[in-house]
This record gives C-alpha cells, sequence and structure tokens, in this order.
C-alpha cells in the first residue's frame, strides 16, 4: 500500500473506502453516480455508508433508505460477480473472510478472478480485513495467503490492540484519488492511538507470532474436526487461522450460555454457528482446555 488514512474504527475506515470508489468513478466520468458491488451476508459496520454495503437486511431495516447505488453479488460466485457489473460500476467491496454471515473464506479461484474482473473494467477491488486481518490467518492481511493485491484495505480490531483506531489504505490508481479537504478526522490517530499502533507493529515485527499462529491454527482445526467426527450435531468446521467456526444443528445459544458458565467465552457467526476468534497468542494446552470445556456443552 502506498497511502494510509488512520481513523477510529472500522466502520469508518469503511466509509473512507468507499469514498475513495465513488470518486474514482467521479474523477472518470464527472458523474457521482458510481455503483459498488458487495457480497450477500457480508458485514462492514453499522455506520450508514458502512450498512449500505452490508449484504444482512436485518441490520438495514430499521435505518432505510439505505445509500443508493449498491448492488449486492454472491459470495463466492464469481458469475454473480459479472452479472452485476455495468458501466457504473467502479468498485467490487468484500471481506477476505466474511465473518458476521457465517464465517466463510473466499476461495482462491474467487478472489483472484474479482481481481481479474476488476483489472479488464477499471474497477477497485476493495478488501475489509478489519476482522481477518492483522495475522489472524498466519499473513499480516488474509489477502497475502492468496497471492492478490487489492486497491484499498480497511484494518481496524488488532490494529491498535484495544485501543480504539482503524485504517483504509491505498494503492496505484486509488491512492491518487482523494486530495486535502475530501476526508477528515477530528481524533484519528491521535497521538494514544499512534503510540499503540506503532507498539503493536514493532510486536509482530519483533516476534514469530505469524508462524506461530500457522501453528496452533492447524492444531487447534484438527481439534475441531476431531468435533465434527465425534459429534452427530456438529456439521462442519470451516475458517482460516484462528478464525474457525462450527456449525450445529441447531441453535447455538445455550451452549454459548454453558460455556460462558465454565468460562469459556466464544459467540455466534449466525443463529447456528459457533465462531472462535482466540487471541493469537493461544498456546495448544489453551486449546486443550477449550475444547475440553467444548465437550461439555455438546454433550
Amino acid at each position: 500500500m502506498e497511502k494510509v488514512f488512520f481513523t477510529n474504527s472500522g466502520t469508518e475506515a469503511i466509509e473512507g473506502a468507499l469514498k475513495i470508489a465513488r470518486k474514482f468513478y467521479f474523477n472518470k466520468t464527472g458523474s457521482p453516480a458510481g455503483e459498488i458491488i458487495a457480497m450477500d451476508h457480508s458485514f462492514h459496520g453499522r455506520s450508514m455508508g458502512a450498512l449500505a454495503v452490508t449484504g444482512q437486511p436485518k441490520y438495514q431495516e430499521a435505518f432505510g433508505p439505505m445509500m443508493p447505488n449498491i448492488k449486492f453479488a454472491q459470495f463466492n460466485n464469481l458469475a454473480s460477480v459479472k452479472e452485476q457489473i455495468n458501466e457504473k460500476t467502479c468498485a467490487i467491496l468484500m471481506e477476505t473472510v466474511q465473518g458476521e454471515g457465517g464465517l466463510y473464506p473466499t476461495t482462491a479461484e474467487f478472489l483472484s478472478g474479482v481481481k481479474k474482473l476488476c483489472e479488464e473494467y477499471d474497477l477497485l477491488l476493495m478488501l475489509d480485513e478489519i476482522q481477518c486481518g492483522m495475522g489472524r490467518v498466519g499473513e499480516m492481511f488474509a489477502y497475502q495467503a492468496y497471492g492478490v493485491i487489492p486497491d484499498v484495505v480497511t484494518s481496524a480490531k488488532a490494529l491498535g490492540c484495544g485501543i480504539p483506531v482503524g485504517a483504509f489504505a491505498a494503492r496505484g490508481k486509488a491512492a491518487a484519488v482523494l486530495e486535502p479537504g475530501d476526508h477528515g478526522t477530528t481524533y484519528g490517530f491521535n497521538p494514544l492511538a499512534g503510540a499503540a499502533v506503532e507498539v503493536v507493529l514493532d510486536i509482530y515485527e519483533q516476534t514469530a507470532l505469524f508462524n506461530h499462529v500457522k501453528v496452533v491454527s492447524s492444531y487447534f482445526e484438527a481439534k475441531l474436526d476431531e468435533l465434527v467426527r465425534d459429534y452427530p450435531g456438529v456439521k462442519e468446521r470451516r475458517g482460516m487461522g484462528l478464525m474457525q467456526a462450527l456449525e450445529l444443528d441447531r441453535p447455538v445459544a445455550d451452549v454459548i450460555a454453558k460455556a460462558q458458565e465454565l468460562g469459556l467465552i466464544i459467540i455466534t457467526a449466525g443463529p447456528n454457528v459457533l465462531r472462535f476468534l482466540p487471541p493469537l497468542v493461544i498456546e495448544k494446552k489453551q486449546i486443550d482446555e477449550m475444547i475440553g470445556i467444548l465437550k461439555v456443552c455438546l454433550d
């Protein structure tokens, strides 16, 4: 990436990315009517622009009308994306690993195919890595595992390790779009946030954290696969790195409540999906403890 703009949160990072997309189209055509293709079942935030590109009506219905000129395609379905492209399309936005929508990683074929469509039609490829980035899958950004580089990427969450900070970064034709005055922030990259980001990046640089994530995530995947094998009510495991999910054949609310009583915090990624986002520093012995609690909850 060539340029970065720091914000206070992930949803603000998405807002900045959307402004790059819209002005990119404006610079080419003189019209503000550029269309953005987002994905069904996606989640990008709760501010109005981010909400408009979130492909889950349950988050939108109380806050309409949504920002116009947004189209939705099916995730991991390249033909569906291509069907939405027209002369007004300016960008394609997606999570490299869908989180709220059920925890689905993109396939290599889909991501490379979307990248080729962006190159063919002169569109921006914008990847939301707010949840799946910052080492979560064993690379700084999940897209690095696919060998595809986006035009715009968004980041937050682990970027500050608890301190409120987000960022959107751009390269190539996307980096030159915004000019002074096009975007701004009062508290973005304030001294506290800046110091936090510097420390976080130093830790990533000075430790073998990415290799650690790759090792423990392989172990974690194997242990989750054992649950799929041994418990008929566990339908499948899916995910990448330390971003994993188990889909059950029933609602998971009772499992989550029981796990919390036993000292394990897990969340959902849909009514029937358990989502696991453990700390990147987790060790195998802690994974074993986690699996032991899950077995009690699933029995």
